[in-house]
């Protein structure tokens, strides 16, 4: 049982044997009280208890302490406590078992007790992570977040997709008793202090930076899905891949179909058809050919006909006018054509101011000329590569050249009047395979609302009471910053209200320059115009609801997701040739190659990815049979209440029954078969919020968890296509100023904790791949880790990964040349040290690529070419000598280390262009060594 004692000095030996045992015997009083069988034992790491309530006779729970003796929840040695006044020293696990029993020995036995428990081993644990033997109201709001986005699986913390109920996890907290316990027992540790009025002003403060409700609306059974990078940049991707392929179809679609209703209204307002008129629109859009009517001589016959033959005509004439008015601009920023323009120019596609150079020329061609001259963008731009890139062709185009290979890949896409109808149906024709029960016209266009909404959240992490801003309050700039406007030759700026914040006070808020082109095609689809918001349609007014309207669209497109990405489907594809028994045919071998050649099955990142699909594809299901709607005889529509009645009577299909049969507990699915049961309001939302629990979703607050995590890891690989494209040219005060927002960072803390934790697994997994995109001093010391630790089976890498997460790394810093994970004991180590203390705010090249701390990943290669330009430039310039030249070689060494282990981790030839030409620079330069002598 862990229990000592210590005689104090003005008390007698004959009382210390007596003061343990009163607590021992105090302590099995309480757990009786608890259990009253009796046969759950104080010195035992498990208990069993039977449920209080007769009618769960045969459930019980099991409260498991073992937890508390591993490293990562001892945060104190020794508790010591006056007993009978008599010291008593006991363990973790049994000051644990002690605060547990008197919190709960009155309550009923239920899961309630496990969750109390889980609450108490966070806390365990969060001492432990922040070196603290204490809870105080400083730091509980941090604690707080941590409840509200993460679990103990019984080893280490892991990151929920969605917040737990409020009764589930803080119902159950009252720090002002644990307190006065503590202090009774003159025990000055694990709370202090706390009312209930701070406890409850910290968990709202949480409740608003973490899941964007009060604390009044999350009591109420307000929901919150924690969308993390790992999910959501594929999310995005998907969502950004049908808006680019469909923006320009659904903005004249839009156009049109607005216009011809005030057209039809306003030339045929006399007319009894105008209704037949409007679905002729439709029929003209869809490529259907005009109704004709029967052989007729009557006039009003001949005359509807007519009518609707105009109506069809200018139909079309319309859409292919807007159509060829959207399509350059559409087009010309989608990120594959961005990445055409750029390898015909000669410009690696990785290198993460490239696309920001062509958006760039792209803006002020079609969008505002007078910005900046684009011939000022192209020299200043061809000036930075030019000494230093390492593609020889890199900088020998004109701005008639770039004219010319931009006109090529925009040619061609216009469409005529001829052509219009065959276009829409072929158009349509595979745009309905594309989505789940797509069949008409207006849903096309919400659809690619939706996606452009989902992809704004994903861009600037902004709450939904920030999204009202108008067209007209963007505004473009010429960058003044000598250095970066090479590489960003913009900057754009959004002049709105942030109400939360600032109330009515104006705010120019950075904004990157796709998100600009976003918010203006959005504007162009939906017809807002430039004093209207921007994201919204024209229908939109003030009286509308903006967070039931954003959470519609940033949900729309979800249930489809797992279903039409092209990555699981591509995934799909080939399980599926994997699975035939059969010989393969000529273009099936084709395509296993091709697939082989992108998935390699045994890979740790494409065994998440079938993980992550299986996942997404189940949770899909759940969601959508909790929204299921039905049409009983009276025409209404109904929902959960109706798919329980089915459940009780059997009626469902197999798959909705095995769901509802695995995810409801026993006590639940009693409940339901009971012949007692009520469907009260009550009743049905928690049966829902049971079922739905732990299911991964998206919603317009997640966005701001996984913005957060997009800042950390932008520079990396595995942040998504776009989000990648869009952030990786920022610099570091484009999101600092986001940050003095301490609702904000509140959300950053939370995302480094989760960042680290996901690079260090990938790490750590990836350990055991065939190719993995890594190098640098923490490759090294992961690598060492893992060999001295032995690892081999997954839950080894695991536990691995958890351990150096929570025990090694201390922060993370984003580099685009390096992600800096200090670790624990390196400080005097780090070569941005100074007397032992790191300087990592002084982070260049010259020092990351050589640090022990440096974690370097494929994605990093494009800042190790960008930042260290200047010494290739210096080793170049044959008016330097050599005692100045030899500081610049040793960068370029290191760097071509560090470039040729990740060739060699990789096994690829993608940086042998770059390689050789370091070498070439370094020789060159060391040449020069005997002639300074």
């Amino acid at each position: 049982m862990s229990i000592s004692y210590q005689r104090l000095p003005d008390q007698h030996s004959s009382a210390t044997d007596s003061a343990v045992q009163k607590f021992s015997n105090h302590c099995n009083e309480l757990l009786n009280r608890l259990h009253s069988e009796r046969d759950a034992s104080l010195e035992d790491a498990v208990w069993s208890i039977s449920f209080s309530n007769k009618r769960y006779l045969n459930r019980s729970i099991s409260l498991d302490f073992s937890a508390f003796v591993i490293e990562e929840l001892i945060f104190v040695e020794k508790v010591t406590l006056v007993w009978d006044d008599e010291k008593i020293t006991i363990s973790p696990m049994m000051f644990a078992k002690w605060v547990f029993l008197e919190f709960v020995h009155n309550r009923s036995v239920d899961y309630r007790l496990v969750w109390t428990l889980d609450v108490i081993k966070m806390l365990f644990f969060y001492l432990k992570e922040q070196q603290s033997l204490v809870l105080s109201s400083t730091n509980m709001q941090d604690f707080f977040s941590l409840l509200l986005t993460s679990d103990f699986d019984g080893k280490s913390i892991v990151r929920r997709h969605a917040a737990p109920a409020f009764g589930s996890r803080f119902k159950q907290i009252d720090f002002t008793f644990i307190y006065k316990l503590l202090k009774s027992y003159r025990i000055d540790i694990l709370v202090t202090s706390i009312t209930k009025g701070d406890q409850n002003h910290c968990l709202n403060d949480a409740c608003l930076a973490q899941i964007g409700m009060t604390l009044s609306d999350y009591k109420a059974g307000g929901t919150f899905d924690c969308l993390g990078l790992d999910v959501g940049r594929h999310f995005v991707d998907y969502c950004a891949d049908l808006f680019e392929n469909n923006i320009t179809f659904a903005t004249a679609l839009n156009k049109t179909l607005v216009y011809m209703k005030a057209f039809i209204t306003g030339e045929f307002h006399q007319s009894r058809s105008r209704f037949k008129m409007n679905k002729t629109v439709r029929q003209a859009l869809s490529g259907r050919p005009l109704q004709q009517y029967p052989s007729s001589e009557r006039v009003d016959h001949i005359a509807s006909y007519n009518r609707n033959k105009v109506v069809y005509e200018k139909s079309i004439d319309l859409f292919c006018k807007y159509y060829n008015e959207a399509i350059l601009s559409n087009t010309a920023f989608s990120l594959d054509v961005l990445n055409g323009i750029a390898n015909q120019l000669a410009l690696p596609e990785g290198r993460f101011d490239t696309h920001e150079f062509i958006r760039s020329m792209l803006y002020t061609r079609l969008h505002d000329p007078n910005l900046k001259s684009r011939q000022s963008i192209l020299k200043e731009y061809q000036a930075s590569l030019k000494l230093s890139e390492f593609v020889s062709q890199g900088a020998s185009w004109n701005l008639r050249d770039f004219d010319r290979i931009c006109d090529k890949y925009l040619k061609g896409l216009k469409i005529t009047s001829d052509m219009a109808s065959k276009f829409c149906s072929t158009f349509l024709e595979s745009y309905h395979s594309k989505a789940l029960q797509q069949d008409t016209l207006t849903s096309l266009t919400a659809d690619v609302e939706a996606a452009g909404v989902t992809m704004f959240l994903a861009y600037t992490g902004w709450r939904v009471s920030e999204l009202g801003f108008p067209s007209s309050s963007i505004q473009a700039t010429v960058n003044q910053d000598i250095l970066d406007a090479s590489y960003t030759p913009l900057r754009f700026y959004i002049k709105w209200t942030a109400s939360k914040t600032s109330g009515d006070t104006l705010l120019e808020r950075e904004i990157t320059q796709s998100t600009a082109v976003l918010a203006q095609q959005l504007t162009e689809l939906n017809g807002s115009g430039q004093n209207k918001p921007a994201l919204f349609p024209d229908s939109f007014n003030e009286t509308s609801n903006a967070s039931s309207w954003i959470g519609t669209k940033v949900s729309r497109l979800w249930l489809t997701f797992p279903h039409h990405y092209i990555l699981f489907k591509e995934l799909n594809e080939l399980e599926a040739i994997n699975g035939l028994e059969r010989c393969l045919t000529v273009n099936e071998l084709s395509r296993h190659s091709n697939l082989l050649a992108k998935y390699e099955m045994d890979n740790s990142n494409v065994i998440y990815l079938l993980e992550l699909k299986r996942r997404l594809t189940t949770d899909t299901a759940i969601l959508a049979l909790s929204k299921r709607t039905y049409s009983n005889e009276k025409r209404s529509s109904v929902r959960f209440k109706e798919t329980l009645r089915r459940y009780r009577e059997g009626e469902l299909d197999v798959d909705s029954m095995c769901l509802l049969d695995k995810r409801l507990s026993d006590e639940t699915k009693a409940g339901i078969m009971s012949s007692d049961y009520l469907a009260t309001t009550e009743m049905i939302n928690s049966v829902r919020g049971e079922f739905v629990e732990g299911a991964i979703n998206a919603t317009p607050h997640a966005f701001r968890h996984m913005w957060a995590e997009a800042v950390l890891q932008r520079y990396r690989g595995d942040v998504g296509r776009f989000i990648r494209a869009n952030f990786k040219h920022i610099d570091e005060r484009f999101f600092m100023a986001y940050l003095r927002n301490k609702e904000v960072k509140s959300i950053y803390d939370v995302a480094k904790r989760t960042t680290i934790n996901a690079i260090v697994r990938k790490h750590v997994e990836s350990i055991k791949d065939n190719k993995r995109s890594y190098a640098g001093g923490f490759d090294r010391f992961i690598s060492k880790a893992v060999s001295i630790t032995q690892v081999s089976s997954h839950e080894e890498y695991v536990d691995i990964a958890n351990k150096i997460a929570k025990e090694r790394i201390v922060d993370i810093k984003t580099n685009p040349w390096a992600t800096c994970l200090l670790r624990v004991n390196t400080e005097n180590h780090a070569k941005c040290s100074v007397d032992g203390v790191p300087q990592r705010q002084n982070a260049e090249p010259k020092l990351c690529l050589g640090c022990i701390n440096a974690d370097i990943s494929g994605s990093n290669f494009a800042g190790i070419v960008i930042y260290t330009k200047s010494d290739v430039e210096a080793c170049e310039n044959p008016n330097l000598p050599y005692s100045i030249k030899q500081y610049h070689i040793a960068t370029l060494k290191t760097a071509l280390a560090r470039v040729k282990e990740l060739k060699t981790n990789e096994k690829t030839n993608a940086y042998d262009a770059f390689i050789a030409h370091l070498r070439q620079v370094v020789q060159s330069a060391l040449k020069e060594r005997q002639l300074d002598v």
